[in-house]
């Protein structure tokens, strides 16, 4: 059990740093890690990653970055009200699926959405140019989507909300790290633990508040250095650890089924 212990406090420090630094929360990997390196069944990972985001994550790193954050407060706020309502409908869809269906599915998204971040598709292609502007409306919709996503796979979705924020709204990187990791925050996970902890059972409490307290650790340290980063070659070491946490969970799922 210490050993466990350890680990669980190891991946969370480290986790947190990764996480403040390319400002995604980092809960893909601690899902991936759970499942790979600590047998936890998808379900039960993801639960346990989005009860560890019940508590206060990136509080270090939003205060590092809070000049960012403070001219965005409005919409930061919508997108956190919408979100909260979304991720436990998305919770309920994942239900749908027996665990190695579901750990097939996320290796996948981290496949596609890591290759995304690698190959620098979005600054290629859609340039960061201005699409969308950021009102009320727009904002919602981020927040019912990437609710619904976070919810389905456990995480806080900031892997999604970061280039949205970059590619569609015209939002410098530091911008849109600090407003992720803002959204992150409050408790928005909590429809979606509902679902996987009260109603389903798939949450240790124990190893989620390890994962809490080590990850805080270390978070703020790593959005010191992320704010310091070249933006593109942040994207290519996260798309690479992304991509490589997607095979190895569809690997380690198919030896399940």
């Amino acid at each position: 059990m210490v050993p466990d212990i350890i680990l669980v406090a190891f991946i969370g420090v480290s986790i947190g740093f990764i996480g403040g630094y390319a400002g995604i929360g980092g809960a893909p990997f601690v899902v991936f890690l759970l499942t790979a390196v600590l047998a936890f069944s998808q379900h039960e990972a993801q639960g346990t990653v989005l009860a560890m985001m019940l508590g206060p994550m990136s509080v270090l790193a939003v205060k590092n970055s809070w000049v960012l954050i403070k001219p965005m407060l409005i919409p930061i706020l919508i997108c956190i009200c919408t979100y909260a309502v979304t991720s436990f409908v998305g919770s309920l869809v994942a239900y749908m699926f027996i665990s190695a269906e579901l750990q097939c599915i996320f290796g996948f998204v981290l496949i596609v959405v890591g290759s995304i971040y690698a190959t620098l598709f979005v600054e290629k292609y859609i340039k960061r140019k201005k699409i969308f502007e950021m009102n009320s409306f727009s904002i919602s919709i981020v927040g019912i989507l990437v609710g619904f996503f976070g919810g389905m796979f456990g995480i806080g979705a900031g892997i999604l909300l970061v280039p949205i924020f970059t590619s569609f709204f015209g939002l410098e990187q530091n911008v849109a790290r600090a407003m992720s990791l803002t959204i992150l925050l409050p408790p928005v996970s909590l429809g979606a633990v509902v679902k996987y902890g009260l109603m389903e059972g798939d949450i240790n409490w124990t190893v989620a508040a390890i994962l809490l307290i080590s990850y805080i650790v270390l978070n703020g340290l790593g959005a010191s250095f992320g704010d310091k980063q070249n933006p593109d070659s942040l994207k290519r070491i996260l798309g690479i650890l992304l991509v490589l946490s997607g095979i190895m969970s569809i690997y380690v799922a198919s030896h399940i089924a």
